[in-house]
């Protein structure tokens, strides 16, 4: 299949012809922007009593600006979606939640803001690829996305690797960690989304024969491999079950999946080979996880200097029943243990949102210790009705995304995908980390599922009116 249209030249047709367009390109650069503003926060300054850095000031300045988009967007559609409804629905429960528990705006503010620019990024991407119509104006869009999510992972990556290649680069869990300019764990979701980039560009250059599609599709594997070698298991062990689920979901005939599925399976198989020493180094600091579970708590994870890498320590548990586990898994029990002690005392209406940072200091003393899990913080800080409706959130969202039938664009079926597999690895897999405290991965996720959101509705549309018309008299 081939194009004859210039990619540059096709996206520019489409910035002048969709009304949207103005915002979603604003919500692009934005995502592009703000990893690289991550290192700048020693920038503090107080503004109307509240203290804030250069990124806390750029999140909020975006949100606000997209918030305003968005606002624009809902009030303008005729028929909402339902998974929009349940992001109102959900916005409106935390907002009630926070007024209930007669919490400081410096607490809730936050989460309120941060939910309020991921799912308007949803809306407005949404409405824009929704009022795509011309063939042309689909390709585009399609092949310039993942470029510009993989634009947004690029800083955290190539800091990462000088971070490497000078030997800098901490050592945790016995392999080099990159951190580049933004902290630890959203290294590894910005990782994730070169992944996502990676396999949405296959189709998006290969399928089209672009000249040197070959050598930019290889260079970008090459890359991703690179640094998810030196990087924690979890990322890695993600990045695999990813690429393996996306290569078999892409809408293809039955040989061709398998085939893609086989290569994605092969490439985990590779990068968990030379990833080897992050999973020797597994039980440093080993701990048996009766003595967790019994109260005792866990020293955290400490960060060894450049040039050491910790022996794993021999096992301490008592019998066969009872495992070890490393320091990193004991202070996330540790954590779930105190999550669930704070949701019995309020299960309703939670503590209010952004609370666990302060229950966690009042109780313990020590400041600025997340969940480590999403869905623990957000059924602390918001009850169980808040859960559910983040959960339906994802599900009615991963519902209208599901490959049941291809769009008819192999650069489109890549794009949605690829939205459904981050947003379920990534949100889904919050057990273990918490993404949704970090813009700079959640922005370009909502931004790629809005935008596949938007697709698949076209998609719906056409077949509409082609049906419509062929059952005319």
């Amino acid at each position: 299949m081939t194009h004859p249209v210039r990619l540059p030249t096709t996206t520019a047709r489409v910035l002048r012809e969709v009304p949207a367009a103005p915002a979603w390109l604003f919500l692009v650069a934005a995502a592009i922007v703000l990893p690289a503003i991550t290192s700048w926060e020693q920038f503090t300054f107080t503004v109307a009593g509240l203290g804030m850095n250069l990124r806390v000031a750029a999140y909020f300045g975006v949100a606000v600006i997209a918030a305003v988009f968005a606002l624009q967007v809902v009030l303008r559609m005729e028929q909402r979606p339902g998974w929009l409804k349940l992001m109102l629905a959900m916005i409106s429960w935390f907002t009630l939640t926070a007024l209930a528990a007669h919490q400081s705006p410096t607490e809730w503010l936050p989460t309120i803001i941060r939910f309020v620019l991921y799912f308007g990024a949803c809306a407005i991407c949404y409405q824009f690829a929704r009022s795509l119509r011309h063939r042309d104006q689909v390709y585009a869009v399609s092949s310039f996305l993942p470029l510009a999510i993989l634009a947004a992972a690029a800083v955290p990556m190539v800091a990462g690797i000088e971070e490497f290649i000078r030997g800098t680069a901490p050592v945790i869990n016995g392999a080099p960690r990159v951190s580049g300019s933004m902290p630890l764990h959203p290294v590894a979701y910005s990782l994730v989304l070169a992944l996502c980039a990676l396999v949405t560009m296959g189709p998006a250059f290969l399928l089209g024969r672009k000249p040197g599609a070959v050598i930019r599709w290889i260079a970008v594997a090459a890359l991703s491999v690179l640094v998810f070698t030196t990087y924690t298991r979890y990322s890695i062990l993600l990045l695999a079950a990813s690429g393996a689920i996306v290569a078999a979901l892409l809408p293809a005939a039955p040989k061709l999946r398998l085939a893609r599925f086989a290569g994605a399976a092969v490439v985990g198989v590779a990068v968990i080979f030379l990833a080897q020493p992050t999973f020797e180094a597994r039980y440093r600091n080993a701990q048996p996880i009766s003595s967790i579970l019994a109260g005792q708590t866990p020293a955290p994870t400490q960060t060894a200097a450049p040039t050491q890498t910790a022996a794993p320590t021999q096992s301490t548990s008592a019998s066969l029943w009872d495992i070890d586990v490393d320091d990193s898994i004991a202070y996330r029990i540790m954590l779930t243990q105190h999550g669930l002690d704070y949701l019995s005392h309020s299960p309703l209406l939670g503590q209010g949102p952004g609370s666990f940072h302060r229950l966690f200091h009042d109780e313990t003393g020590v400041a600025n210790v997340a969940a480590h899990d999403d869905i623990l913080s957000i059924s602390v800080e918001t009850g169980i009705p808040g859960l559910i409706l983040y959960l339906l959130v994802l599900a009615a969202v991963a519902r209208a995304l599901w490959p049941r039938r291809s769009t008819g664009f192999p650069e489109a079926d890549a794009v949605i995908v690829t939205a459904v597999v981050a947003l379920i690895a990534i949100n889904i897999g919050a057990a273990i980390h918490n993404p949704t405290y970090f813009v700079e991965i959640e922005l370009p996720i909502w931004i790629l599922v809005g935008t596949a959101l938007g697709l698949r509705e076209r998609t719906v549309s056409v077949d509409r009116h082609s049906t419509a018309a062929a059952s005319a008299p």
